[in-house]
């Protein structure tokens, strides 16, 4: 096979629902047709397409690279929301990535609910991680308005976090002020020997498929097709073009594409499939999760015979033999620490309780939601809260004798 001449690093699948329509399946199909030896999928904000993405490309014999284009806000350099695409080199780097993205939708959403991602958390997570800023960048939005002076200040900023991990994208779709902003681009990437990348920004595998992307598009902006004042921010030249159509459309830049290559060789993540990761149990010295989920098996066993009794025409072997049964499959499987989590889960639901407290004409009455006769009244406030404490008290300690869940410190009333 001849050396790759052309990688696509920034692409939206059907997982960016505002405005991808490529199908994994079929952009496979269309990377190998083509001869690429890897692709990259950067949907908006999510790496919801992960699986199925290395699932399908390691089958066909391609390199899946993993990444995401995320929204940047920089305090700064103003109110302004930048829009940067970063590939994962290695597992620190996904492990990052994951970090940005989580925290971008549980503490970064905007009044839209769009999922933000602040620069300074950019300092604690980039390791492993590549990134390309292009037109769309906060550093392609200071050129756009003229403001060169501030452009050097934000790409210095940037290279002190990124180092040699950070490329100037450049994309030629026919944009109205692509050309001016590519100039300034290829200006700073000269002063300060930043390397440049192409990429197509691709929205569809083909160009037919554009008026379905609008429609798409549309859809999500609540917006009919023949509405003048929607935006129209995509063009029909956003498909999955092939080496040939890209080195036709960067004659003048071949390093751009050579670049793609070599980012594709430096992003070595293996996704590990089919293996469990869970949390370690705690578990006594000298045993593993296994022995201890049999002892607590056994001992739970014994409680339950002892309590109910056995069941007609049944022997405690019986009882024994399916539970050496059970075990022997959860084990087998390595579910020994799923069934001690969950296990825990249950011991701390039985002892967390919440407590309705009200008063009546007739006093104060109190009572501990989820425990069955946990009721009682009073007087005083205080009064019914000593009552259905001792009442609590009692029923923790008849629970821990037929189940072996024991009280590990006195249950505290919150109210």
């Amino acid at each position: 096979m001849p050396d790759p001449q052309f990688i696509h690093l920034r692409l939206h699948t059907e997982f960016s629902l505002e405005d991808g329509m490529v199908r994994i399946d079929k952009l496979v199909e269309r990377a190998k047709e083509y001869g690429m030896p890897a692709v990259a999928v950067t949907d908006w904000s999510n790496l919801f397409g992960l699986v199925k993405f290395f699932k399908r490309a390691t089958s066909a014999g391609l390199k899946p690279i993993c990444g995401a284009d995320i929204v940047v806000a920089d305090d700064e350099y103003g109110d302004d929301h930048g829009v940067m695409t970063v590939l994962v080199q290695n597992h620190a780097g996904y492990l990052n990535l994951c970090q940005l993205i989580s925290r971008s939708y549980l503490e970064g959403r905007n009044t839209q609910g769009k999922p933000i991602i602040h620069s300074t958390w950019l300092t604690r997570h980039s390791d492993g991680l590549i990134v390309l800023m292009g037109r769309e960048s906060t550093l392609g939005h200071k050129l756009a308005d003229g403001q060169y002076a501030q452009a050097q200040n934000y790409l210095t900023d940037q290279l002190s976090v990124w180092s040699d991990r950070l490329y100037i994208n450049l994309e030629r779709l026919g944009l109205s002020d692509e050309a001016s902003i590519e100039h300034s681009l290829l200006r700073l990437a000269l002063d300060h020997k930043v390397p440049v990348v192409a990429s197509n920004n691709v929205r569809f595998l083909d160009k037919a498929d554009y008026l379905a992307h609008e429609a798409r598009v549309c859809i999500h902006q609540s917006r009919l097709l023949d509405d003048k004042r929607r935006s129209r921010d995509f063009v029909d030249q956003q498909y999955f073009k092939n080496a040939e159509e890209m080195a036709v459309l960067f004659n003048d830049l071949p390093v751009a594409l050579e670049n793609s290559v070599e980012i594709a060789k430096r992003c070595n993540f293996e996704l590990a499939l089919g293996q469990y990761a869970l949390p370690a149990f705690p578990v006594p010295d000298g045993q593993s999760e296994a022995d201890y989920l049999t002892l607590k098996a056994r001992e739970g066993l014994v409680s339950r015979l002892t309590r109910h009794g056995l069941g007609d025409d049944l022997t405690q072997t019986h009882y024994e033999e399916r539970l050496d049964h059970e075990l022997g499959v959860i084990i087998s499987m390595g579910f020994a620490g799923y069934f001690l989590i969950v296990a825990d889960f249950i011991a701390w639901a039985l002892m967390s309780h919440r407590i309705r407290l009200l008063e009546t004409d007739e006093g104060w009455s109190v009572s501990c939601l989820g425990l069955p006769g946990c009721h009682s009244q009073g007087e005083s406030r205080e009064e019914a809260l000593a009552s259905i404490r001792e009442a609590i008290q009692l029923w923790l300690e008849v629970e821990a004798e037929e189940t072996g869940v024991k009280t590990v410190e006195t249950l505290e009333l919150a109210v």
